[in-house]
């Protein structure tokens, strides 16, 4: 018992029971008053109906008996018979047709007489029932201070034997209350009441009840008042003092019965009442492992993880025994496997059970007499999460599936263009995605699963910001937000894919902090968890892009080197560290680091292929040297950009249609860096013009920041400043530029760094071994002004010579090993 209610003094406990006996007395006088000839007390046991009849019978001068038959007082005036006795219609008509003045008749609410009930309908009866004989929430109130009564009424609803039995709190032991719950509530439950009662139990926050259990529900409450109460839709055990002694009260009267009916029963009203995984589970635990597969595979079988989340999916798997080999159950513990993060052990499981030929996935797509829609579908998905290309020629073989699947099927639908969705945006097909994606939503709309409409709708996300599109992946981002709060179930990992998006979103718009915030909270259960590859493509991007500018380069690369040490070993996957790298070496200054990693790799773009090439640059196709040829661009206009050809293959490279937006992005801020340096400043200032036009009409400032090593000369550009600056709708966006750059120079800057700005730039090049010419160069000055920047230099060290200064600066982190 709560202390509250231990130190009720004893003058207002006498309190309650005064007021209880007043209330009786009232009810006494309320029943003999009322004009219908016939009472009915329902109350169930312990509401003090046995002391309110004997009341009554004194105050009618009637002998009290329970036999039905047996009536006095004067002129044969009243009865009261206990319903106990009374078997049916007849034998309560010969004690009715008395015409009693006042025939009084009690019973429990789990007696089930329809006679009594017509008599209530036809307004001959009137029916007081349990909250009649028990003190109400405010009745209690008006005894006891609020706390107390508020305390007293929630553990026994005011029914009298509770608050005995809680006010004297050695009397209600677990022994008594299971007794008196065996006895008086469950000595006559049918086994499909005991299985309500026990759902409820194991419930603690209620049973939603679906409409087919409505008509159980009304029953069950009716039966078992005031144990059970309703709120909205659910079932709720009504007293917590009980629900112990309840818990086994009905495991002892289920043990009264063979195990599986009682499970086959429960597995039944769940199944009815649409929470399908606890009936598969009732089934499992009965040993019913042919209908619980059979169950398992109508839902959805590997897809029932979509519908009813990732604990249900799981706990209905762990249920099926080891050796099950059913398709259904099988793909679904490799689909377990591929969520969390292992697609090497998915592809395994498959393989074990089903051949060598499953591992190939244009061998598994042609073998269709061997392979199952529902297995050639799996596979599919499996390979959304493997690292590789897809040929033209496996994606005809792919397409094929989905005249295989019919057109109500909206689920495997659905779940077929969500996976070719994957596989296009590999590939670089950002359009050939976004159309798919809108059949994808088209089906699960239709499926109603909101969970995967979450997960497209953030690889729409995705598919936007790697075209530079922010306010439509901010419009993708906001819906499959929205599905999140509407639904019910656990989706940590959408929920995590969200917040990636939504921080990448952030630093395009000039934010960095959300996206800084998900690397430091959420990034290591990303990394290790449900992957898709484009999806990590893009944490590897905006995740090095904003630890370089905002931490520094360090950070940068160490958050490069965690992804390559602990992932995918598959080439796609290591071309993609490698560019990163690169890109990372040249934001910063490396450039004879990046051209060593560029050397590398292996293919036909090399340097040499990119200073010579024009049209070919116009006509490249394949995703991946593209990315090469742009990376050397890079590194062929920063260290020669008065090379005469430059702007025409710019041009060139500008005009392939396979240039994704944010490669054009880059490819103009390359151009407008070498119209500088060529001392075009007309053509410089246009190209930077249409530059921000495009930053600002996308609302992606931040893809700008990886192109600032290009960018600042023309930022610091009086003319070209004044230029930009005379177009007002531009203002906003070069000052958020400067701003973001300056800001994130100063994060990064150490308070005890001497060093300028260009002074640290001339150290980086002469660190990696350049001589004064080569970093005059790069850097866009004379020798002269290299050997004056490196004379100061030494001075602010301490130092006499290079190689002390680029020691000393090493240990003091201004420039990395």
């Amino acid at each position: 018992m709560s202390d509250l209610l231990l130190a009720l003094p004893a003058d207002q406990r006498d309190r309650i029971w005064v007021r209880l006996d007043e209330k009786h007395a009232a009810l006494i006088e309320e029943i003999i008053a009322a004009p219908e000839p016939v009472a009915v007390i329902e109350a169930p046991a312990g509401s003090g109906k046995t002391t309110l009849v004997q009341r009554l019978a004194e105050r009618l001068n009637v002998e009290l008996t329970l036999a039905p038959s047996y009536r006095l007082g004067k002129n044969h005036q009243a009865a009261i018979c206990d319903m106990r006795t009374l078997m049916g219609e007849v034998q309560a008509r010969s004690v009715l047709d008395e015409q009693l003045e006042k025939c009084i008749l009690t019973r429990r609410p789990n007696w089930n007489q329809p006679w009594c009930d017509k008599l209530v309908l036809f307004g001959t009866a009137r029916v007081f029932s349990w909250q009649d004989l028990c003190l109400s929430r405010a009745e209690l109130g008006e005894i006891l201070p609020e706390e107390q009564a508020e305390q007293l009424y929630a553990d026994t609803r005011g029914w009298p034997w509770l608050i005995r039995a809680v006010l004297e709190d050695s009397a209600l032991t677990e022994q008594r209350a299971v007794s008196f719950l065996l006895t008086y509530f469950l000595q006559q439950a049918s086994l499909e009441e005991l299985a309500v009662l026990r759902l409820v139990l194991e419930h603690e926050d209620g049973l939603s009840c679906d409409a087919a259990l409505k008509d159980r529900v009304f029953e069950v409450k009716r039966h078992f008042q005031p144990l059970i109460t309703s709120r909205g839709d659910k079932l709720c055990w009504a007293l917590p003092r009980l629900v112990d002694a309840a818990r086994v009260a009905v495991g002892l009267r289920i043990k009264e019965h063979e195990e599986t009916p009682v499970r086959l029963v429960t597995s039944s009203l769940l199944y009815e009442n649409k929470m399908v995984p606890q009936a598969i589970c009732e089934l499992q635990l009965a040993g019913r492992e042919e209908e619980a597969t059979r169950l398992f595979a109508r839902h959805g079988g590997p897809f029932f993880l979509f519908r009813y989340g990732r604990q249900a999916f799981a706990d209905v798997l762990r249920g099926f025994a080891a050796d099950n080999g059913s398709e259904a159950v099988i793909s679904s513990r490799a689909l377990a496997a591929a969520k969390a993060g292992d697609s090497g052990r998915a592809m395994k499981i498959m393989s074990d059970a089903f051949g060598e030929d499953y591992a190939d996935l244009s061998t598994a797509f042609r073998a269709t007499q061997q392979f199952s829609v529902l297995l050639r579908s799996v596979r599919l998905i499996l390979a959304t999460y493997e690292d590789q290309m897809v040929s033209e020629e496996t994606v005809h073989l792919l397409d094929g599936l989905i005249r295989e699947i019919p057109s109500t099927d909206h689920f495997s639908r659905g779940s077929f263009y969500h996976s070719m969705m994957e596989l296009h945006m590999r590939t670089g097909e950002m359009e050939e995605a976004e159309k798919i994606a809108k059949w994808a939503i088209y089906h699960y709309e239709q499926a109603e699963v909101p969970l995967l409409m979450v997960s497209v709708r953030i690889y729409q996300c995705n598919i936007a910001l790697k075209e530079g599109e922010i306010p439509r992946a901010a419009a993708m981002q906001e819906e499959a937000e929205k599905l999140l709060e509407s639904m019910g179930m656990e989706a940590e990992t959408e929920r995590r894919f969200n917040r990636l998006v939504k921080g990448c979103i952030a630093y395009e718009r000039g934010d960095p902090q959300p996206l800084l915030t998900f690397i430091d909270r959420d990034m290591e259960a990303f990394a290790i968890g449900e992957m898709w590859p484009s999806l990590a493509d893009s944490a590897v991007y905006f995740g090095a892009q904003v630890l370089n500018r905002h931490r520094g380069m360090g950070p940068a690369r160490s958050f490069l080197e965690g992804w390559r040490v602990n992932h995918w070993q598959a080439p796609h996957f290591r071309f993609t560290m490698i560019m990163r790298r690169v890109e990372l070496l040249q934001d910063n200054g490396r450039w004879i680091e990046a051209e060593q990693h560029l050397e590398a790799i292996q293919g036909r773009i090399t340097r040499q292929w990119v200073e010579s090439a024009k049209q070919e640059l116009a006509k490249l196709t394949d995703a991946n040297e593209i990315s090469v040829a742009l990376t050397w661009m890079r590194q062929i206009a920063f260290e020669r950009p008065k090379k005469t050809e430059l702007l025409e293959q710019l041009d060139m490279f500008l005009g392939n249609y396979e240039v994704t937006r944010n490669q054009a992005r880059m490819l103009t801020s390359v151009k407008a860096f070498v119209a500088r340096r060529q001392k075009n400043t007309t053509l410089a200032s246009t190209v930077f013009l249409q530059l921000l036009s495009d930053a600002a009409r996308s609302d992606s400032i931040g893809s700008l920041y990886e192109d600032i090593i290009f960018l600042e000369e023309l930022v610091n550009d009086r003319q070209i400043r004044s230029f930009i600056l005379s177009r007002d709708q531009l203002q906003d966006a070069l000052n958020s530029l400067t701003k973001a750059d300056e800001n994130a120079r100063a994060e990064r800057k150490d308070e005890t760094d001497p060093l300028t700005r260009m002074e640290r730039r001339v150290l980086m090049i002469v660190a990696e071994g350049a001589s004064n010419k080569y970093a005059a160069n790069m850097l866009g000055l004379s020798e002269a002004t290299v050997k004056f920047h490196l004379k100061n230099t030494y001075r602010k060290l301490g130092c006499k010579r290079r190689s002390e200064a680029i020691a000393t600066a090493r240990s003091m982190g201004m420039i990395g090993a």
